[in-house]
């Protein structure tokens, strides 16, 4: 068993604030790849446009 099956979030949702930002966008990335359904909330729309294309 490897580590991320411990950390499986399939089923689950995750909202993050500033998803857009520097850090947000890691942190969104890891959250989808352990399962999660993501909301990404920003107050720039470029950027959460960006975020959401990646």
């Amino acid at each position: 068993m490897s580590v991320m099956d411990s950390f499986r979030l399939d089923g689950k949702v995750a909202l993050v604030s500033g998803g857009a930002g520097l850090y947000g966008m890691h942190i969104v990335e890891a959250l989808a790849e352990a399962g999660a359904s993501v909301t990404v909330a920003s107050r720039d729309m470029v950027a959460l446009d960006r975020c959401a294309k990646d």
